[in-house]
């Protein structure tokens, strides 16, 4: 399977990383795959071996307590990668990574991402920068399981399950629903009935179409919206500074150290 670059900007950190110069190692080690429900892409305690970048499908990043309960600390879908403890090299992951939902993804040695993150500073910022916003995310997910009523999270769910699929529709079963918030299954039912009676989600069959992404979201808790919201700054500055660079490129500034730190500013 070749690698266009309509393949890769699927994955939205894949798209920004395509155009930097890091992109020429990367690809011929990059490959596609298919993951399927409950695959497990790594271990807590293990290193990562490879990174995912998923394109059209959910991974559950979870920890597990001492009695063998496990509690999700955030999911990623095309927003992100899983295994960004790769670029520290030989570190054990601190989650475990679980395919909740069917799908593609970009698999790539994480000795190689490591290797471009040491050498690339362009690659370095971007990297970090995710890693921040991916902690602020299980920030929110731990303060919104502590703080806010079942229906307020089954709605952030929703919500995040739709902009990391990219789709109005996507498989959810009130199993796999009431696993990843971690309470019982009739529980979840009967605030999906509300949820469908009152016009904001058609269920059926194992799957979910969000109606009304505008009202899910004022039913939804305050946390939904500012990681939204953060993930959309990461990648619009990320966007405009590849931007910048390209037309300095195009213009042949390239060797103009000024303007080159410039560009390298955050």
């Amino acid at each position: 399977m070749n690698h266009p670059s309509t393949q890769i900007a699927s994955n939205k950190l894949l798209a920004v990383l395509s155009s930097t110069p890091s992109i020429a190692t990367l690809l011929p080690h990059l490959s596609p795959v298919q993951l399927n429900r409950d695959e497990v892409l790594h271990e807590h305690g293990q290193p990562a071996t490879h990174v995912f970048f998923p394109t059209n499908c959910m991974v559950s990043l979870s920890c597990i307590a001492t009695d063998g309960s496990m509690s999700e600390l955030t999911a990623v879908g095309r927003e992100g990668m899983i295994g960004i403890s790769a670029i520290m090299g030989s570190a054990a992951s601190g989650s475990w990574a679980t395919v909740v939902t069917s799908g593609n993804a970009w698999r790539l040695p994480g000795k190689v991402l490591q290797q471009v993150f040491t050498t690339d500073t362009t690659c370095q910022r971007l990297l970090l920068r995710y890693l921040h916003t991916l902690l602020m995310d299980i920030s929110h997910h731990s303060l919104c399981d502590s703080r806010h009523c079942l229906q307020q999270r089954l709605c952030r769910l929703l919500l995040e399950m739709r902009d990391r699929g990219a789709s109005d529709e996507f498989p959810a079963t009130q199993e796999l629903m009431a696993h990843r918030l971690g309470v019982r299954r009739e529980s979840v039912s009967a605030v999906a009935r509300e949820l469908q009676r009152d016009g904001l989600i058609r269920y059926w069959r194992g799957r979910i179409h969000v109606l009304d992404s505008e009202n899910l979201a004022a039913q939804s808790c305050d946390c939904y919206e500012p990681i939204r919201a953060e993930y959309e700054h990461l990648y619009a500055g990320e966007a405009r500074r590849a931007a910048r660079w390209d037309r300095a490129v195009s213009l042949g500034h390239r060797t103009n150290g000024a303007l080159i730190q410039g560009l390298s500013q955050v």
